[in-house]
């Protein structure tokens, strides 16, 4: 795709460039911290599991997936719009598929940057004599990139249908709920739902990360699916774009 190295490029030193962006990583960072240092003392020094625990979960990770994947995406197109700058980059030798994919690879590059906090509590356990179980750390923390690049998506996917960053942040929040909360639905479907039902736990997120990345086994399921799924949200974001030129 034309382009997307420039797209990316520029949205990674204008997303670091934001006071907002680097509050969000202290906060989030400190949040990690905390959770790493309160399950230390729950497990009794079980790094492993603390780790494990933190990695997908205690629901403070999942809460944090649903947040601020659409803060972070909420002005890379909508944004643009609104300040008219979307007519210049589209009107650039760049194609609507690298300006999607250039921003959603910086959203998703900031939240490997949180992530890879557990990486360093890793290697700080090791030199202070308690090493953890790497499998299940790297996996876990592969699967947490990319369970943040399928949200970034869809918050990209929420920030193309809209020319205002509120609206797009509510709906790429409200998208993210939804997808958390499919394992509820199923409870509630009525008798002879069979296909419905398989639809549901098909796109079960948590499952998928759960059933693979958490036990640090890289299943190509779980892989396959959030990289479809990704690629799914990118692609409708683009379409968006596209539409937008006849608008």
């Amino acid at each position: 795709m034309r382009g997307l190295a420039a797209v990316t490029r520029r949205e990674v030193s204008a997303l670091f460039g934001t006071p907002l962006a680097w509050l969000l990583l202290a906060v989030l960072l400190l949040v990690n911290g905390l959770m790493v240092h309160f399950f230390l003392w729950n497990f009794e020094g079980n790094v492993t599991a603390t780790l494990e625990f933190a990695m997908g979960v205690y629901p403070v990770f999942w809460v944090v997936l649903a947040i601020v994947p659409p803060i972070l995406t909420m002005n890379m197109l909508a944004g643009e719009a609104r300040s008219g700058t979307m007519e210049y980059l589209q009107t650039a030798p760049i194609t609507d598929g690298a300006i999607v994919t250039g921003k959603f690879l910086a959203a998703t590059l900031f939240m490997a940057v949180l992530w890879s906090s557990f990486i360093l509590y890793g290697f700080l356990f090791g030199l202070l004599g308690t090493t953890p179980d790497w499998g299940p750390l790297l996996g876990g923390y592969i699967g947490l990139v990319l369970t943040s690049g399928f949200f970034c998506s869809v918050g990209i996917f929420a920030s193309s249908s809209v020319d205002h960053p509120v609206p797009a942040v509510l709906i790429g929040f409200v998208c993210n709920l939804l997808l958390l909360s499919l394992p509820g639905l199923i409870g509630l479907l009525p008798p002879g739902g069979e296909m419905l039902e398989t639809a549901l736990e098909l796109g079960d997120v948590r499952s998928h990360f759960d059933k693979s990345f958490s036990i640090g086994i890289l299943d190509s399921g779980p892989i396959a699916f959030f990289l479809a799924t990704t690629g799914l949200f990118l692609f409708l974001a683009a379409r968006l774009l596209e539409l937008k030129r006849w608008w």
